[in-house]
């Protein structure tokens, strides 16, 4: 029965994918299939059903060339991408993607207000995660910048000296100053600028030295995927986005030493590594893999 409901879904998913244009769907939450079934029955239905003409849909017209995402909450994402919220009626859905064009048009303001931040931070590189709220990414981004705005010289020159080189991700008034295992320093958008001085001076260090060891272990994936293309003459071989790369690493290490017969079965594939546990095509072609599959 599992097997079976997990074929549904992914032809589901596959369906939705060409239908409505969309790169990728991915659950940020963790569901029943059967729940994630009637998710993509209704985005379906709401296809259907939502103003149309000879040439456009106003729902595929907002999914079209973009990622859609089910989580927590309805939103466009700081890539351009859609997110459905799991607990809200279809209503909100179809809102979302009616607003679609106009919250697009802050992809500008965003990198714009990253670009500031990073040079009141000393080029520090400014995050906006792609699963992110592009609206509230932005208003806090902004927010933290006009607190820096208001600081006398002294304060400012500190923020500089100290942001140098980190990774910073600006979050919101309900989250902490703290540092992720990643390294990246978060930054809550009200954080009182003496505060952010003072946790900077003791983190910043160890932001450097985790992303310079994660620089490392993106280097080593990276060498290892060209010779596994090279090796084993895949046509390409990529990852889902913010899979753990040491696991990932691994993978790629065991998929080097496959037998031979299973190299020749290869040659020519387009892979892609994933948490998704099962194996299957992709729409454009690719094999998705588990990291666990080699």
């Amino acid at each position: 029965a599992f097997e079976y409901t997990s074929r549904l879904l992914q032809e589901e998913v596959d369906e939705l994918e060409e239908r409505a244009g969309i790169t990728e769907i991915i659950w940020l939450t963790n569901w029943a299939k059967s729940h994630m079934r009637r998710s993509l029955l209704t985005v379906n239905r709401l296809i259907t059903y939502a103003p149309s003409s000879s040439s456009s849909n106003s729902i595929v017209d907002a999914l079209r060339g973009y990622c859609l995402r089910f989580g927590n909450g309805s939103f466009v994402c700081c890539d351009g991408g859609m997110q459905f919220g799991v607990q809200d009626v279809p209503e909100v859905w179809e809102r979302v993607c009616s607003e679609a064009f106009v919250r697009r048009s802050q992809l500008p303001e965003l990198r714009g207000a990253r670009a500031r931040l990073s040079e009141l931070m000393g080029n520090a590189h400014i995050l906006a995660p792609p699963e992110r709220s592009l609206a509230q990414t932005v208003d806090q981004i902004q927010s933290l910048i006009v607190r820096i705005l208001t600081r006398d010289d002294s304060d400012r020159l500190r923020l500089q000296t100290l942001g140098k080189d980190t990774l910073i991700e600006v979050v919101s008034a309900y989250d902490e100053l703290a540092l992720g295992k990643d390294g990246r320093l978060f930054l809550p958008c009200n954080a009182g600028i003496k505060h952010v001085i003072s946790f900077l001076s003791e983190k910043a260090h160890l932001s450097r030295q985790i992303n310079a060891s994660l620089h490392r272990l993106q280097c080593d994936v990276e060498n290892v995927r060209r010779d596994c293309i090279g090796e084993l003459k895949l046509r390409d071989l990529t990852w889902q986005q913010g899979i753990n790369l040491g696991e990932l690493l691994s993978s790629l290490r065991r998929l080097q030493q496959v037998e031979a017969s299973l190299r020749e079965l290869l040659v020519g594939m387009w892979l892609h590594f994933d948490t998704n546990p099962t194996i299957y095509v992709m729409v454009d072609g690719r094999l998705s893999v588990p990291l666990e599959w080699v």
